[in-house]
């Protein structure tokens, strides 16, 4: 079963660099695309890109318009689930980090 597989190996102890160097770089890339005024154009179709709108949907996420975010751009309901699974992820490898040396100093000092 892939699914089963894709959690093996995500939360397997091995792995835990690639997943803060991949949570590190997407909220660089997205710290970026806030604060450099880059206006990316249409496609050929003419349809807007899938991140036009996106920063001012945060914008007004942070301001607590929830609705009128969701109207602008509907990738921001992606974006909070995905911050939300990063960050409870990453505290959650600290936390192992933490209880690992916490448990590797007490047997050092039982010696």
């Amino acid at each position: 079963m892939l699914p089963n597989r894709i959690c093996v190996i995500w939360f397997d102890p091995a792995f835990t660099g690639a997943r803060t160097t991949t949570y590190t770089v997407i909220l660089a890339l997205s710290m970026f695309m806030m604060v450099a005024h880059v206006h990316y154009a249409y496609s050929m179709s003419g349809e807007p890109c899938l991140g036009c709108g996106f920063r001012t949907a945060v914008r007004l996420l942070l301001q607590g318009d929830i609705a009128g975010s969701v109207i602008l751009n509907q990738l921001i309901l992606p974006a909070v689930v995905f911050t939300c699974f990063a960050l409870i992820d990453t505290l959650a490898i600290f936390r192992d980090r933490r209880s690992k040396v916490q448990r590797t100093t007490s047997v050092e000092l039982q010696k």
